[in-house]
């Protein structure tokens, strides 16, 4: 049995045994229903304030209005290091 990765970012997946894959490998709709039961087991805790955050600044673009995005991004940066 070996273990390798199949696929690049995201949709990477881990098959423990390619010899028992198909010749065709993993399809589409495979490659999704493995990637859904993944990130239900381990579910995001950030993806709430994200959508937050992105919904914050969609409303300050759409009213004309730009977020310093520069300043945000070490602002995150050290919000990111002090919940670690």
């Amino acid at each position: 049995m070996s273990v390798q990765l199949l696929g690049a970012g995201l949709d990477a997946i881990i098959q423990r045994d390619v010899d028992a894959m198909s010749g065709a490998g993993i399809t589409a709709e495979q490659r999704l229903h493995r990637y859904q039961r993944a990130a239900s087991a381990h579910p995001d805790r950030w993806r709430d304030l994200r959508a937050r955050f992105g919904a914050i600044f969609l409303a300050a673009w759409r009213a004309g209005r730009r977020p310093n995005l520069q300043a945000w991004h070490a602002r995150a940066a050290q919000i990111e290091r002090a919940c670690r």
